[in-house]
């Protein structure tokens, strides 16, 4: 499985190199919000994804590694493998180009945005929407292709967005069995009331088992996400 990274590791090396670069010239940026932030961080974990896959796609090369001495579970735990290697490599780069401009710019806007997301909490919300990303991305892609997997995800995921908000608009507003979570406070600073969200479940269950209970969670997602990669892609055709 690590050959297979490795050959997608010299497909895509400058490629990633690029998106590092306009990752750390974005988030020198004076923003103004967290979650402007937050938000080009999923981007820069799916882009990175997609590089070696669009270069598979184009290049026709998925064919031919189909036809090698390999299985397709095989080359989708690859994949995964792949997945997990890239949300640890785009997770340095985040946070440490974050704490180098926190360092080096000493302005209270700096200060304010980068501070929240700079935490434990940051670090397990960004663990977890990174690996909900790639579990609910990497099923498609198996079964649908790139093109059609990416079109399906998008959609699925502002429908997925739009019902919750939804949902929480009932459970809060109108059945009231829940307090409000979109409050004025945390509309403000979406960014800064996601991590305070997770702040308050990691004082409420300890540090320890918050910790263990994050990494099971991603634990999870990837292995649910490697059975349904490869249920669909050995019942799919070239």
């Amino acid at each position: 499985m690590l050959k297979l990274c490795y050959k997608d590791y010299l497909a895509g090396r400058w490629f990633w190199l690029a998106s590092s670069v306009l990752y750390a010239l974005y988030v020198v940026q004076p923003l103004g919000s967290s979650i402007l932030l937050m938000a080009f961080g999923p981007m820069l974990v799916l882009a990175n994804l997609n590089i070696p896959l669009f270069i598979e796609d184009k290049d026709k090369t998925e064919i031919l590694y189909a036809g090698l001495p390999l299985t397709r579970a095989d080359i989708v735990r690859g994949r995964h493998l792949l997945a997990a290697l890239l949300l640890a490599g785009s997770g340095l780069l985040i946070f440490g180009a974050g704490a180098a401009v926190k360092t080096v710019f000493r302005s209270p806007a700096y200060q304010a945005i980068l501070s929240p997301l700079l935490t434990v909490e940051g670090a397990a919300g960004y663990l977890l929407a990174g690996g909900l990303l790639y579990a609910g991305f990497l099923p498609l892609y198996h079964k649908l292709g790139l093109g059609r997997g990416n079109i399906v995800f998008t959609l699925g995921a502002l429908v997925i967005l739009g019902a919750a908000a939804g949902i929480e608009r009932l459970a809060s507003q109108t059945w009231k069995i829940i307090p409000p979570l979109f409050t004025t406070a945390f509309l403000k600073d979406p960014g800064k009331g996601i991590v305070e969200k997770i702040c308050g479940v990691r004082s409420a269950i300890g540090t320890p088992l918050f910790a263990l209970t994050a990494a099971a969670l991603v634990a999870a997602l990837f292995f649910f996400s490697i059975r349904l990669s490869t249920r669909f892609y050995e019942r799919r055709e070239f």
